[in-house]
């Protein structure tokens, strides 16, 4: 701002004493859980609640998928919705996509990818990048379909038995391929 000149040079220099460069909360996904789990510990002390909020691994995944615009005042906000919205004493998967849903345009059904998945990493060609966006869709299916494979397998559209077989492929890795044709020719005896 101050090189547009919408910003005063003089307050400037008078206020920035220590500059932070913080990444934004969606280059750094892990940082959520500890976040989320601080802000539970401090809503249920400023409650007065008798029992500390729980939330399901699958409600942090959720958390972790989402991009979070608006960083970590949004994440916040969405939490202390949660822990008063919350009528049980645990935050489920529903609930977290009940909330972020509010941010979106989509239904209940839409499933949200990770920012991953929106990447082609350093020396990765299509067939890694499709693989990797391809497991990441199945294993946010599951996720959603609380690991139901009947139901994870007709979100998707595809066969029961075909996608156990895709995840097998995927989860099994690949075996080197032998070069046979420099291999020195075996004698005849």
């Amino acid at each position: 701002m101050v090189r547009v000149g919408t910003f005063r040079d003089d307050l400037y220099y008078r206020i920035a004493v220590l500059e932070l460069d913080i990444p934004p909360l969606r280059e750094r996904p892990d940082d959520i859980r500890e976040l989320v789990c601080r802000q539970l510990v401090a809503e249920h002390a400023r409650a007065g609640g008798t029992a500390p909020l729980q939330i399901e691994e699958r409600a942090l995944s959720e958390l972790s998928s989402y991009n979070w615009p608006g960083n970590i005042r949004q994440l916040q906000n969405v939490v202390a919705r949660l822990a008063c919205d919350v009528s049980s004493q645990t935050i489920s998967a529903a609930h977290v996509r009940g909330e972020l849903t509010r941010f979106k345009n989509l239904d209940a059904d839409t499933i949200i990818l990770p920012d991953s998945c929106s990447t082609l990493l350093a020396g990765e060609g299509l067939e890694e990048f499709s693989c990797r966006v391809r497991s990441s869709l199945i294993e946010s299916v599951k996720n959603r379909m609380d690991g139901h494979m009947t139901q994870a397998a007709r979100r998707l559209k595809f066969d029961r038995s075909a996608l156990h077989k895709m995840i097998n492929r995927m989860n099994t890795p690949a075996k080197e391929e032998v070069d046979y044709g420099n291999a020195p020719a075996s004698e005849d005896v």
